[in-house]
């Protein structure tokens, strides 16, 4: 069995370095699978799940701000396919704005997360995601 991963889809590459480098300092023993649209995403979870010799992710952590189709536009598609209801997904974006929670939460998001401006605490976001094994506290 392949260990337990996490899908990480940020089209900004400095964030996706940071998350990189704050999940390796978060010492897990899961692997984080960086992408940068949410194209590629779709095309890598349309081969993972059952009938496949690779899981689902352990969860999936979207950013909202994303080129050609937002993440929320790509949360109702993945919502909106029975392959993918189960699927975890947090939010982690740089937006605080009360409808896009509500939107997010409308869609069963797990965790709606603000991205940390301090290195430390997103070592402590990093490390909290990595060691998810049966969901996640409801939208905050």
């Amino acid at each position: 069995m392949l260990p337990p991963y996490i899908l990480h889809v940020d089209d900004n590459e400095a964030d996706l370095f940071l998350f990189r480098r704050a999940f390796q300092l978060a010492k897990t023993d899961v692997e984080l699978i960086s992408l940068t649209t949410v194209y590629d995403a779709w095309i890598y979870l349309d081969t993972k799940g059952p009938g496949f010799a690779v899981e689902l992710p352990r969860l999936m952590i979207l950013d909202l701000t994303l080129p050609h189709m937002n993440g929320m536009t790509f949360l109702e598609l993945l919502r909106s396919d029975a392959r993918y209801k189960g699927l975890h997904v947090v939010v982690m974006t740089g937006s605080d704005d009360i409808g896009d929670r509500n939107y997010c939460a409308r869609f069963g998001v797990d965790k709606y997360i603000v991205k940390p401006s301090i290195f430390a605490d997103l070592v402590t976001v990093a490390a909290m995601l990595a060691n998810v094994t049966e969901g996640l506290p409801s939208v905050t």
